[in-house]
């Protein structure tokens, strides 16, 4: 680090490294003086203004005193600059597409396993394996589902469970459960969400 020399007392003295350009005194006692005042105003008179072209957008902007080699003339052009930067070289996008073909599989198999875990309690594959690999109802062995006899998608019990293709699966909710209703006291209006209708749960979300 250079040393300096006050421009109020004449004194050697080593700046801060944080603020080595702007420092003019050697103590907090000379920076006091009223003469540190006129001379801060000199050498912001001495400074020359830098003028330049954004490199995005073309404008005229008059580039920062600490730092003179600035070539974009706000935040926004730059972030367009790194934007364009890397649609051009593809490296990034590039890299994604070969980080998830390289996971891909892995990434499949731990969603399907959480699934099976939070949505049938990890009796899923036991359930279609006692059914056969087909559907209960009509024996169809394609695109199967696990089905909840109870509606209760919290009783994951084995003896809950039955395996039904998508059809059957989608006449049992639609035509043949009878029509809920909502679990407030005094309420017949339609079953909405969490066992309420749409006006109880709507204010169940506000409270």
């Amino acid at each position: 680090m250079f040393k300096k020399i006050c421009v109020i007392c004449g004194k050697e003295y080593e700046p801060d490294k944080r603020n080595y350009r702007r420092q003019l005194t050697c103590s907090i006692k000379c920076s006091c003086r009223n003469d540190t005042i006129k001379e801060r105003q000199k050498v912001r008179q001495a400074r020359q203004d830098v003028n330049k072209n954004c490199l995005v957008c073309g404008q005229s902007f008059l580039a920062h005193y600490r730092n003179v080699h600035q070539i974009y003339c706000s935040k926004s052009c730059a972030m367009l600059a790194m934007h364009k930067r890397a649609v051009e070289t593809g490296s990034k996008k590039l890299y994604a597409k070969a980080y998830y073909e390289k996971h891909k599989e892995d990434d499949l198999q731990r969603s399907r396993k959480n699934r099976n875990i939070r949505d049938f309690g990890g009796n899923r594959l036991k359930a279609i394996e006692r059914d056969g690999h087909k559907c209960a109802l009509c024996g169809y062995a394609e695109k199967l589902v696990v089905h909840h006899k109870d509606v209760n998608r919290k009783n994951n019990s084995l003896e809950n469970l039955q395996t039904l293709c998508h059809g059957c699966h989608g006449r049992i909710h639609n035509t043949l459960l009878p029509e809920r209703k909502c679990e407030k006291e005094g309420c017949d209006r339609k079953h909405y969400a969490r066992g309420m209708c749409i006006y109880h749960y709507n204010k169940w979300l506000v409270s």
